[in-house]
């Protein structure tokens, strides 16, 4: 056999396994044959029960979804600077007419007023004086606070559910789907707090009971290093929690 002969064989022999033309275009076909399509997974928006209103006054307009209805809402359009200055004047008018109303309830009539003419935002004590003259029943719920507006008693009905009002991070939202489940949670499970303004009143007006009660509400333990904890101890960190 001469050498040419030999060399022949030698590569015939190595074809196999040489990046030859042939030898690519087998290996495509095979990784076409075994590659999966691939299909991009959808991302989906957690799923959320609550509104937060888009326009810059979300508490006013909280307040509006609660007494014209969320469909009223939904339609304003472009309308929005011109239904959020009529409304309030409106208001304003209306405030006026219930000044006596909103004494009995410790609220100033005056300075609901002036933030309904002159401030960009309403506050709370304004949110509250609304739901008090329209007689809205509310929740405000702020950490694991509770506050009733127009509500008196424990008993919740279906047919006559409070709105829910969810203040987190200064961010106001509405809860739009209402149970009685979720009521009585937030009635039975939350610290139900007798103001906003002073959810805390002071050391002398608790014993000791009711204050083990608010720390259980606010998930506060009741023992520091394996010692039960004073009546100062527990104080101090509820105050750390509003």
């Amino acid at each position: 056999m001469t050498l040419k002969q030999s060399l022949a064989n030698d590569l015939n022999s190595l074809s196999p396994f040489m990046l030859t033309s042939d030898f690519l275009s087998k290996s495509q076909q095979h990784m076409r044959r075994s590659k999966e399509p691939y299909v991009p997974k959808k991302i989906e928006a957690p799923k959320t029960t609550f509104i937060t209103p888009q326009y810059s006054d979300k508490l006013f307009w909280c307040f509006y979804i609660m007494e014209k209805g969320k469909d009223e809402y939904d339609h304003i359009g472009q309308k929005v600077f011109t239904v959020e200055t009529e409304t309030k004047i409106n208001l304003v008018d209306v405030v006026r007419e219930h000044a006596g109303l909103l004494k009995q309830h410790k609220l100033s009539a005056k300075a609901v007023e002036v933030e309904l003419a002159n401030n960009p935002w309403i506050t709370v004590p304004t949110f509250h004086a609304l739901c008090i003259i329209h007689n809205i029943s509310c929740l405000i719920i702020k950490g694991k606070m509770c506050y009733r507006v127009n509500i008196a008693s424990d008993n919740v009905v279906e047919s006559d559910l409070p709105d829910i009002l969810v203040i987190e991070n200064g961010r106001f939202s509405l809860e739009t789907e209402k149970s009685v489940e979720k009521t009585k949670k937030y009635l039975d499970k939350y610290w139900n707090i007798p103001s906003m303004d002073k959810p805390l009143l002071s050391i002398s007006s608790y014993k000791v009971d009711e204050l083990k009660t608010i720390c259980g509400k606010l998930d506060i333990s009741l023992f520091n290093n394996c010692k039960p904890k004073t009546k100062k101890d527990m104080y101090q960190d509820i105050v750390k929690k509003l």
